[in-house]
C-alpha cells in the first residue's frame, strides 16, 4: 500500500509537530486482543475505521515495528466528533478534546503530531474522510485488507453499514473487528449480531472486542437450504436479544429511579421525623407562652400606672421641649450668622489659597535662579582658585625677578665703581692732555717764531696731533662701552 494512493503530497512534511505535545487520550487503544491478532495473521494491511487522536492505531504500530512486519495502516476518520460529542459542552474527554478554532475541531493535527512523536510515518496513513466514501474509494482501487478495525459511530444503523461496506475490503481468513460490544452501547451490539445474522457469520469475543472471521462460504444449494432455517431462527432469536437489551436497559434505569426514590424515601422520612421534633418543641413553646401571657397581663396592669406617669412627665417635658425649640430657633439664626460668616471666611480662604500658590510658584522661581546663581558661584569659585595659581606662580617669578634685580643693583654698583675709576681715569687724560694742549700752544708760538719749513718739528706737530686724535678716539669709545653695559644690564 502507497500513501501516493490517498496524496499527492506527504501529509507529514512540512508539518511542526511540536507545537502540539503528545496526547494519547482514547477509551480501549491498548487492548491486548490487537497484539494477539496482528501476532497470528501476521497482516500486511491494517484499516482502522474511527481513529481519534490515533491510540490504538499507534499501539498495533509499534507492535508491527517490533515483529518486523511489512505492514501499513490506513486510519480513515473525519476528525469531527460523533454526535455523542456535542451532548455536553463541558466533557473534557469530548467536546473539550476536539480542540475548537474558529468552530472547528484541531484533532486532525493532534494525531498527525501524535504519529510523528512516535516515529511511526512510515507505518500509519492517515485518511480524512467519511467511512463510507473511504470504503468506496478503496473497493474502486481494489485495496484488500488482513484486518478491519470498526470504531467509528456506535449508533445501529451506522454499525451494520460500516461492517457491511468494509466486509468486501477483507481479504479470505482476514478479520473485522471493534469494541464496545457491551449493555452501554447496545446499537453496536444489535448492529454487530444483525450483521452476522443475516449473513450466516461466526462471532467471537474477548474481553471488550467482538471479532469476525472471513472464512469460506460453501456455495452448494443443498447446504443453503439446510442452512436457511437456521438463519431465520438466529435472527428471530437475535431480534428477541435485542429485545432482551432494551428491556434490560428499561430495567437498570428503573433499578437506578427506584433506587434513587428509596434514598429520597429515607430523606423524607428523616425530614418528617425532624419535623415531629420540632412540633413538639414548639408545644412547650407554646405552654411557655401561656405562662408568660398571664405574667405579662400583671405587668400591663403596672406598665398602666407607670404610663400615667409617664404622661404626666411628658406635659412637663413638653412645657420644657418649647423653652428648648424657642432656644434652637435662636441658635439657627445664629447658625445662620455663623453660615455667612464662614462663606466670607471660605472666599477669603480662597484667595489665600491662590496667594500661596503665587508665592510658591515665586518662590520656584526663585529657587530656580538661585540654583543658577550657586552654579554661577561654582564657575566663579573655579574661575578663582585658577587666579589664586596664577598669582602664586606670578608671585614666586616676582621673587626671582626681585633677586635678579637684586644682583643687578650689585653688578651696577660695581660698574659705577669701575666707571668713577674710569673717570678718574679720564680727567687725569684730559689733564693730561690740557698740559699736552698748552705744551702744544706754547710750540705753536715757537714755532711761529722758528720757520715751520724745519722738518724735526713739522714732525713733533704731526705726532702730537695724532696722539691727540687717538686720545679723543679712546675717550669716545669708553663712553660708548659704557652706555651698552648700562643697557643691556
Amino acid at each position: 500500500m502507497d500513501i501516493n494512493l490517498i496524496h499527492k503530497n506527504n501529509p507529514y512534511e512540512s508539518f511542526d509537530y511540536k507545537r502540539y505535545p503528545l496526547d494519547l487520550q482514547g477509551w480501549g487503544s491498548t487492548d491486548q486482543n490487537f497484539q494477539s491478532l496482528i501476532e497470528k495473521i501476521q497482516p500486511s494491511l491494517i484499516i482502522e475505521v474511527g481513529t481519534w487522536k490515533g491510540g490504538s492505531a499507534i499501539f498495533m504500530a509499534e507492535y508491527i515495528k517490533k515483529l518486523n512486519l511489512d505492514c501499513k495502516i490506513i486510519c480513515i476518520d473525519t476528525w469531527l466528533g460523533a454526535i455523542e460529542f456535542y451532548s455536553d459542552k463541558n466533557d473534557s474527554s469530548r467536546y473539550v478534546s476536539l480542540n475548537f478554532e474558529n468552530g472547528y475541531p484541531k484533532v486532525y493535527y493532534q494525531f498527525l503530531a501524535n504519529v510523528m512523536h512516535k516515529n511511526l510515518e512510515n507505518i500509519i496513513i492517515p485518511f480524512p474522510q467519511t467511512s463510507s466514501l473511504a470504503a468506496r474509494f478503496l473497493l474502486l482501487n481494489h485495496v484488500q485488507a488482513d484486518m478491519i478495525y470498526i470504531d467509528a459511530s456506535h449508533d445501529e444503523e451506522d454499525v451494520y453499514k460500516d461492517i457491511n461496506n468494509y466486509w468486501q475490503l477483507l481479504r479470505k481468513n482476514g478479520v473485522i473487528f471493534g469494541d464496545d460490544y457491551d449493555e452501554f452501547w447496545p446499537g453496536v451490539k444489535l448492529g454487530v449480531n444483525n450483521f452476522v445474522s443475516d449473513n450466516d457469520l461466526g462471532l467471537t469475543f474477548t474481553n471488550r472486542q467482538w471479532i469476525i472471521e472471513h472464512k469460506e462460504v460453501l456455495s452448494k444449494r443443498s447446504l443453503n437450504d439446510v442452512h436457511q432455517k437456521s438463519r431465520d431462527n438466529k435472527k428471530l432469536a437475535l431480534e428477541y436479544e435485542r429485545d432482551l437489551f432494551i428491556l434490560r436497559a428499561k430495567y437498570s434505569q428503573l433499578v437506578e429511579q427506584s433506587d434513587q426514590g428509596k434514598q429520597n424515601l429515607e430523606v423524607l422520612e428523616n425530614c418528617h421525623r425532624e419535623e415531629l421534633s420540632k412540633v413538639k418543641m414548639l408545644e412547650q413553646l407554646l405552654s411557655e407562652s401561656q405562662k408568660e401571657l398571664e405574667r405579662s397581663k400583671s405587668d400591663n396592669i403596672q406598665l398602666k400606672q407607670e404610663c400615667e406617669q409617664k404622661n404626666q412627665n411628658l406635659e412637663v417635658l413638653e412645657n420644657c421641649n418649647r423653652e428648648e425649640l424657642s432656644k434652637v430657633t435662636m441658635l439657627e439664626q445664629r447658625l445662620s450668622e455663623l453660615l455667612v460668616q464662614l462663606e466670607r471666611f471660605k472666599s477669603d480662604n480662597i484667595q489665600l489659597i491662590r496667594e500661596s500658590e503665587q508665592r510658591e510658584k515665586n518662590l520656584e522661581a526663585l529657587e530656580n535662579s538661585h540654583k543658577e546663581k550657586v552654579s554661577e558661584v561654582a564657575i566663579l569659585d573655579l574661575r578663582l582658585n585658577e587666579f589664586l595659581n596664577e598669582l602664586e606662580r606670578s608671585n614666586s617669578k616676582n621673587i626671582q625677578l626681585m633677586q635678579e634685580s637684586e644682583q643687578r643693583k650689585k653688578n651696577l654698583e660695581v660698574l659705577e665703581n669701575s666707571h668713577k675709576e674710569k673717570v678718574s681715569k679720564i680727567v687725569m687724560l684730559e689733564q693730561r692732555l690740557s698740559k699736552l694742549f698748552k705744551e702744544l700752544e706754547k710750540d705753536k708760538s715757537d714755532a711761529k717764531k722758528f720757520s715751520f719749513e724745519s722738518g724735526i718739528y713739522k714732525e713733533k706737530y704731526e705726532n702730537l696731533m695724532f696722539n691727540y686724535l687717538s686720545v679723543v678716539r679712546s675717550k669716545k669709545w669708553l663712553f660708548a662701552n659704557f652706555l651698552k653695559k648700562i643697557i643691556s644690564g
